[in-house]
């Protein structure tokens, strides 16, 4: 990971390497406000976060990841199966947390359909 980052930022420089920090922080917000409002999704925290965030679905999540990957989207991580289904840090119902995150190359248009498919899949 270290030399990853060291590749990075010496192909992008400081000001492209926070330019790339600040379009997944914002993207992983905006994301996060419009899942906040459907029906079925719960934040796990309210902590702050960066580009990546824990949700409680109304589903189990690895029900979702494979409805939503029939949809061509990948929908994020199953809590429970990252961490053989105990984690005293998301507390009870472990298999419906779903772990997002949102890198700099995800655009607007790709982030509303995540919305979309999500709202599906907890509806279907």
């Amino acid at each position: 990971m270290a030399v990853t980052a060291a590749i990075q930022l010496g192909w992008l420089g400081t000001y492209g390497l926070r330019e790339v920090a600040t379009r997944c922080a914002q993207g992983a917000h905006y994301l996060y406000e419009h899942l906040m409002r459907l029906d079925g999704v719960e934040a796990v925290s309210t902590q702050p976060f960066f580009r990546e965030f824990a949700l409680r679905l109304s589903k189990p999540a690895s029900e979702v990841i494979e409805l939503m990957a029939e949809r061509g989207v990948l929908a994020g991580l199953s809590v429970a199966e990252l961490s053989a289904g105990a984690d005293s840090s998301v507390g009870i119902d472990i298999e419906r947390v779903l772990l997002v995150t949102v890198t700099e190359r995800r655009t607007k248009a790709e982030i509303d359909h995540y919305v979309k498919s999500l709202q599906g899949a907890l509806q279907g």
